[in-house]
């Protein structure tokens, strides 16, 4: 598209908003996964959520497709909730690598990201060899005391990373809350009823059933 000049054609004439449709109709090889509208201090949330629409536009007739559900974890970004994040990641974040060269507790948490969002294919996300991904989800899993081959223990991690901002609080700050308790509260019901409310729309038989198993 650059050599025939036809991108720079299509932010003129349809705008940002509706150059994937301009691409799609010009290049229909090209497949194109669009996120929601981000900050520019989270554009890491805006490429999972462009990777996740890629996925769709594989099978869409159209080639593309767009992020539409709303992830907002505002009633869980509570300050116990952050606390909980806090803590759950603490381990990573103190972490000491014993050789220089060896990652530190940031560049694990980015692992963390990476491998939750891509799976194996984080390797070469992160431009890493497959046995060095290994090697650090598995001292992750140490750190944190999860084994995140459980789908719990990864929604947690993922939970927890969501959450996670701010220095980390002492303990006398707060006491400590259980995820379960977080889960727990009545806007945490609210907004999970929300995010199951299209399985509830579509009436699929044993739906939320099928989710859970």
């Amino acid at each position: 598209m650059s050599r025939s000049g036809r991108a720079g054609t299509a932010v003129e004439t349809v705008g940002v908003r509706g150059l994937d449709r301009a691409i799609a109709e010009r290049v229909p090889e090209c497949l194109i996964g669009v996120s929601g509208e981000v900050p520019l201090r989270e554009t890491p949330i805006g490429y999972e959520q462009a990777f996740h629409a890629l996925a769709v536009a594989r099978t869409a007739p159209s080639g593309r497709a767009s992020f539409q559900r709303d992830f907002d974890l505002t009633p869980l970004a509570t300050p116990e909730g952050l606390h909980w994040a806090q803590e759950l990641l603490a381990p990573c974040l103190h972490y000491v690598p014993p050789r220089r060269a060896d990652p530190g507790g940031e560049e694990l948490l980015g692992t963390l990201g990476s491998w939750l969002t891509f799976g194996g294919a984080a390797s070469r996300h992160l431009k890493i060899h497959r046995n060095t991904l290994g090697a650090r989800v598995r001292l992750i899993d140490e750190l944190l005391g999860l084994d995140l081959g459980r789908v719990a223990d990864q929604s947690a991690a993922w939970l927890a990373l969501q959450l996670r901002g701010g220095p980390l609080p002492t303990p006398a700050d707060r006491p400590s809350a259980s995820l379960d308790e977080l889960l727990g509260t009545p806007a945490a019901g609210v907004w999970a009823r929300a995010q199951l409310q299209p399985l509830e729309r579509a009436n699929l038989p044993s739906g939320t059933e099928t989710v859970r198993a």
